[in-house]
């Protein structure tokens, strides 16, 4: 933050270092000299420094090198200093105590109980600043820790914010030096000075308690890591999960647009399959114009389904006839057969028990394709069902999406005559009926879309001696 406040002419940073307030001949010149590089930085002109004299700035930051001073040296040595530096009203607040501190002997007292506490200990000034009558600095304190303090700290001091302070113990009061613990510390200090002088008036010192105890291993094992540490291995950790987070987030990026490549990949092995049908059905030659004629030629191939012994050979009659969404009706064994498939095992259910089946002396009567109201229907079918002769058997049902106008529809009468030889005789016996078949054409294929299957079945039972 200095260089940002620095810049914005608000504070005048001074510069820091290795120097001590005791010059070669022991006296502290605190109106000596005005050279203003030597201690701050320039300010801006227009900041809230221009009435605050350059020799006042560079004092002010004495005062400051004085406090820091007595952490590190008996006061007997700088007592003349403190008092330059200090008013005799001093204030001195540390939040760690929660005490305040008044005059300038017990603060002296409050930093003797800590500086007696180490050996060696050195403050290292790491920045100081100033603003109108106000600064702040930051201390590096280090030394060895040996905690010394009497069994019966000296009474009195009582009033206002002083406390017990214990005297200085000498190094001989102890038989044996104790171990000693080497600690490094950060300490925060603001400053307000006395209006148009370089005393200060109130102190206020922060510690770095938690991390001192820490280094003294007085703290749990939770407190072991510092709140920076802490707070390192959070950002660390947040780091590592945001990572995690963006690995997966791209992992289900790579496998939608994967999957899309692969979409797109078949959409386009599709189109390109329907171009190449397309490409093949435009070089066939046009179909040849579905008249009566080429109708019967197509219904006497049909019959011969019905005639062959094995499934090859139904199937090849069957792909060179059948629309793929053909239908095949019979009223006497119940229910629609949907699909080529359906109807070649539709024949091969009739064809069991008959060994042979023949179907001859075809005759052909062109039927209109027209659509039948619900009323038409009913009839129709009421009729069908009390109908003694198989050539007044009409459709029954039909599908309403093969009803259009590209289709027609013809009927054949067809002599059937073979043998039996299923369940209902003991031996073999020849049969001959006639059977009346409705067959819709597709004209968009010239293929056969419905087959709807009437047999004389009662004279198919008297001749098998079922009937009489």
């Amino acid at each position: 933050d200095e260089e940002k406040l620095n810049k914005t002419g608000e504070w005048v940073v001074h510069t820091t270092g290795p120097r001590s307030v005791l010059e070669a001949k022991g006296e502290m010149a605190f109106g000596a000299g005005r050279s203003r590089s030597a201690t701050t930085t320039a300010s801006k002109p227009g900041t809230a420094t221009d009435d605050i004299d350059d020799d006042l700035l560079r004092n002010r930051h004495k005062s400051a090198i004085v406090l820091k001073e007595l952490f590190e040296r008996s006061e007997e040595e700088l007592m003349g200093f403190a008092n330059a530096a200090f008013a005799p009203d001093l204030d001195l607040y540390d939040p760690n105590t929660v005490r305040v501190i008044h005059g300038i002997d017990k603060v002296l007292k409050y930093i003797r109980r800590i500086r007696v506490s180490f050996e060696g200990l050195l403050a290292k000034e790491e920045s100081f600043m100033t603003r109108k009558n106000v600064a702040r600095g930051r201390w590096t304190l280090t030394g060895t820790y040996y905690g010394f303090k009497l069994k019966h700290p000296v009474k009195g001091d009582a009033d206002e914010g002083g406390g017990a302070v214990p005297p200085v113990p000498e190094m001989d009061m102890f038989p044996k030096k104790p171990e000693g613990k080497k600690v490094s510390f950060k300490v925060v200090i603001a400053y307000k000075f006395v209006p148009g002088s370089a005393q200060i008036q109130q102190l206020m010192v922060s510690w770095a308690a938690l991390d001192v105890m820490r280094q003294l291993s007085l703290l749990p094992e939770s407190f072991k890591e510092t709140l920076g540490d802490k707070m390192k291995q959070e950002q660390a950790q947040e780091k590592s999960n945001r990572a995690a987070a963006a690995a997966a987030s791209a992992a289900v990026l790579r496998d939608e647009v994967k999957r899309r490549e692969q979409e797109e990949e078949e959409e386009e092995e599709r189109q390109r399959q329907l171009r190449t049908e397309a490409a093949r059905l435009a070089a066939l030659p046009p179909l040849p114009k579905l008249d009566q004629k080429l109708k019967e030629t197509k219904c006497i191939e049909l019959t011969k389904i019905f005639q062959v012994d094995t499934p090859a050979e139904r199937l090849d009659i069957a792909d060179d006839l059948l629309d793929d969404q053909c239908v095949f009706q019979d009223a006497n064994m119940g229910g629609a057969f949907c699909g080529p498939d359906a109807c070649i095992d539709y024949i091969r259910r009739l064809r069991r028990p008959f060994s042979t089946m023949e179907m001859t002396k075809h005759n052909f009567v062109s039927v209109n394709k027209r659509k039948r109201n619900a009323k038409n229907k009913s009839r129709r079918a009421g009729s069908s069902a009390t109908s003694e002769e198989p050539h007044m058997l009409t459709r029954t049902a039909s599908s309403g999406a093969n009803s259009t106008d590209a289709q027609s529809r013809i009927q054949m009468g067809c002599l059937v005559k073979g043998m039996y030889a299923g369940a209902l005789v003991a031996t073999p016996k020849p049969y001959e009926f006639n059977a009346t078949i409705f067959i819709t054409f597709n004209h968009d294929n010239n293929k056969i879309l419905e087959v709807e299957m009437s047999w004389n079945a009662a004279s198919l039972m008297r001749q098998l001696g079922v009937l009489s």
